[in-house]
């Protein structure tokens, strides 16, 4: 995106230039635009495919659930992303509250756990 001023700068000097930097520019786009696309796919298809683990037998809601995420996530979007923040804000926090019960849980169960991580930090 930022070619572009170079673009308009040079474009009147040497047109070879100007021209190579707007294919590197638009193939840059393409690939903002292609990881703004897979990105939250794989991050939500992930984290949804946890059911699958979790409870093998809900598998086949794994793809509707996903595809509910991302229409509630599209249709809020309008909003602006402050709606969005304070809805998944909350969702966020419980998310990290249940990763620190099980940790501290895990811990409890061995606590030597606390001896490791000691030494990496040491090193």
């Amino acid at each position: 995106m930022a070619l572009i001023g170079l673009v308009r700068e040079t474009k009147g000097r040497n047109p070879r230039i100007g021209a190579a930097l707007v294919t590197v520019g638009l193939f840059g786009a393409a690939l903002f635009i292609g990881d703004g696309l897979i990105t939250p796919s794989i991050s939500v298809l992930s984290a949804v495919e946890g059911l699958h683990v979790a409870a093998p037998s809900l598998t086949h809601v794994v793809l509707p659930i996903s595809v509910g995420i991302f229409v509630a996530l599209f249709a809020l979007q309008r909003f602006g992303t402050g709606i969005v923040g304070r809805l998944f804000g909350p969702v966020m926090a419980l998310w990290f509250a249940a990763l620190a019960v099980a940790g501290v849980g895990q811990i409890a169960a061995d606590p030597r756990v606390l001896e490791a991580l000691s030494r990496e930090i040491a090193l």
